[in-house]
C-alpha cells in the first residue's frame, strides 16, 4: 500500500529522486533538457563567499535560482557582474534567453536595468508584496556552440513566441 507523507527538510538524497524522476519525465516529452547547476561566487581575498549566483541551465534557457551579495557590498555593481558571468556561461553553451522571479525590490530594479522584462506577477506573495518573473533574451555567442538564428525564430525574443504546437493550432 502507498502511503503520501509530507517531511520537512527531506534528504538530499531523496530530493535527487524526485529531480531524477521529473528529468526523466520530461526529457521523454520535450528532449534531453542538457542540464547544467552552477554557481558564480563573489569571492574576497580569503576567498570567502560575499555574494553568488545559483544558476541552471535547461532545455536551451538560463534559470537564475537565487542572486545574493552582502550587504556592505551592495550597489557597487556585483551583482550585475555577477548575472552578466552567468548570462556569458549560458550564451556560450547554447542558451538564447534567461528567466529569473523576485518579490525583492531591489532585485527587480537590477534585473531590468540587465535588459530584463516582467513577463507576469503574482499579487500578495509574499503578503503584501508581488512577485515577478522576467525573462530576457540573450545575444549571441563568442563561443562556437550558439548557432546565430533557430530554426523557426521569427526575430522575436524567445519568450514572446508562441510554442511550435500554438502555431500548428491556428492554422
Amino acid at each position: 500500500m502507498l502511503h503520501i507523507v509530507l517531511e520537512h527538510d527531506p534528504a538530499v538524497e531523496d530530493q535527487r529522486i524526485i529531480d531524477e524522476g521529473f528529468l526523466t519525465a520530461q526529457t521523454d516529452r520535450v528532449g534531453d533538457p542538457h542540464l547544467d547547476v552552477f554557481a558564480c561566487f563573489l569571492r574576497d581575498e580569503r576567498r570567502h563567499i560575499q555574494g553568488g549566483l545559483l544558476g541552471r541551465l535547461w532545455w536551451r534557457w538560463l534559470y537564475v535560482e537565487r542572486l545574493w551579495v552582502t550587504p556592505a557590498l551592495r550597489g557597487r555593481g556585483h551583482g550585475h557582474r555577477l548575472l552578466e558571468r552567468a548570462e556569458t556561461h549560458a550564451r556560450q553553451a547554447g542558451c538564447g534567453a534567461a528567466f529569473v522571479d523576485t518579490f525583492d525590490p531591489a532585485a527587480l530594479a537590477l534585473y531590468r536595468r540587465c535588459g530584463y522584462e516582467t513577463v507576469a506577477e503574482i499579487a500578495d506573495f509574499p503578503p503584501g508584496q508581488r512577485q515577478y518573473f522576467l525573462a530576457k533574451t540573450l545575444g549571441p555567442s563568442d563561443g562556437p556552440d550558439r548557432p546565430d538564428r533557430e530554426p523557426g525564430d521569427d526575430g522575436r525574443p524567445a519568450y514572446q513566441r508562441r510554442p511550435k504546437s500554438d502555431r500548428a493550432a491556428k492554422r
